[in-house]
């Protein structure tokens, strides 16, 4: 290629680098086609779609975004599964994630169809088990992170020893847009759907959402999971990111707990009662836990506070619970509405949106309209009934025909 950042070249390579001292490990190496200059490298302990794309973001956050990228046929970076349809090429394939975020950030990958073709790279590859190995044998690198180390000391000696000027200058490298989240764009994404409890099923772990100001619940919706190179794992909302925790467990586990903790009674029918240790006592056995929905007197404690903060609420005007559909009515949009001759199926349809009682985005139903409208005194009549145009007498239409005289 003739400019630095229009193709790079990368590739892995499974060699003993540490010796006897440590893991085997990967170097995931990025060689400029134009130059033939590492602009970043690193040590995984496989080829995988992580480890390629901690390189990419290495790479994009020392330089820039490469136009392209050139690369092997590795199930990293492409599908091996056979074609669905008979026919079909490669651009049909699904990407994998690699290649779904090279999509994402509009660079064009290219596929080798032998080791031959990406020569810059596989040639680097042997330079480095030559040359590096030596410098990791002087430093006594044993883990990875000191051999990292040790590879981002000899990068800049390798391009500077091995590297050729472009045949155009300048750079083709472009910088990342402002308020790109390069976190969310190199990590591994899946869709996933909401279950009626705010909870979503990932890789053996229940993540729970928890309710917005803009959407109380998140029941049905469809959300993209993203597992970070952090080891996070978020949950996305039409580009918005939500915090999920940890969810409770079920009902059925939480009552198998408090069954087997449960106290049993001594032998004249009294209850246990557990007094407090002393400070500096060593702690006795754990304690069985009582859930408050299955004790009498925590449940009906329970009742008395919510009912006394439902009335303390009643007296400040704070409304419970969720408002009714007609609370959340634009009457005055009605009433316009309906003074320029609208039908209120037309107003229903124009309205904004509104939240249901089960926390969806709805719009207003005909009778919730009526019922606000009604509620405020503000009840517009239907437009008046247009008189009909008068037909033409047709009543000559009805007369007998005159009786011809026969011949």
């Amino acid at each position: 290629m003739p400019q630095e950042g229009v193709l790079l070249q990368i590739d892995g390579s499974h060699h003993a680098w540490l010796g006897d001292r440590g893991p085997l490990l990967t170097l995931l190496l990025a060689i400029d086609d134009a130059t033939g200059t590492a602009p970043y490298a690193l040590f995984w302990e496989q080829e995988t779609t992580e480890g390629y794309f901690a390189l990419l973001k290495g790479i994009i956050e020392r330089r820039g975004i490469p136009l392209g990228v050139y690369t092997d046929r590795h199930a990293v970076f492409r599908q091996t599964r056979p074609l669905a349809v008979e026919g079909s090429t490669d651009q049909e394939r699904e990407p994998t994630q690699f290649g779904r975020a090279l999509r994402e950030l509009a660079v064009t990958p290219v596929f080798a169809h032998s080791p031959e073709a990406k020569g810059r790279v596989e040639r680097a590859n042997q330079t480095f088990q030559d040359r590096l190995v030596a410098e990791l044998n002087l430093a006594g690198a044993c883990t990875r992170e000191e051999a990292n180390r040790v590879l981002w000391d000899f990068l800049p000696r390798f391009s500077a020893r091995f590297g050729v000027p472009a045949a155009q200058p300048g750079s083709a490298y472009r910088p990342v847009e402002e308020g790109l989240d390069l976190d969310g764009v190199l990590c591994v994404k899946e869709w996933r759907r909401v279950a009626k409890d705010n909870t979503v099923q990932y890789r053996g772990q229940t993540l729970q959402l928890f309710p917005s100001v803009d959407r109380p619940s998140y029941a049905r919706a469809r959300v993209e999971v993203q597992e970070r190179l952090d080891g996070r794992v978020v949950v996305s909302y039409r580009g918005r990111i939500l915090a999920p925790g940890e969810a409770p467990p079920l009902a059925a586990a939480l009552r198998a707990q408090a069954d087997a903790g449960r106290a049993e009674p001594c032998a004249d029918g009294e209850p246990t009662v557990y007094l407090p240790e002393p400070l500096g006592a060593a702690p006795s056995a754990p304690r069985p836990r009582v859930i408050w929905y299955e004790d009498s007197a925590l449940l009906q404690r329970h009742r008395v506070l919510v009912q006394a903060g439902m009335a303390r609420a009643r007296q400040e005007g704070k409304p419970i619970g969720r408002p009714r559909v007609a609370a959340q009515v634009d009457v005055p949009f009605v009433v316009e509405r309906r003074s320029q001759g609208d039908s209120w199926r037309r107003i229903s349809l124009a309205h904004p949106a509104v939240w249901s009682t089960s926390g969806r985005a709805v719009k207003p139903s005909i009778g919730s309209l009526r019922r606000a409208a009604e509620q405020q005194g503000n009840l517009a009549m239907r437009p008046p009934v247009q008189p009909a145009t008068a037909l033409p007498d047709t009543q000559h239409l009805n007369a007998p025909l005159p009786t011809l005289a026969p011949g």
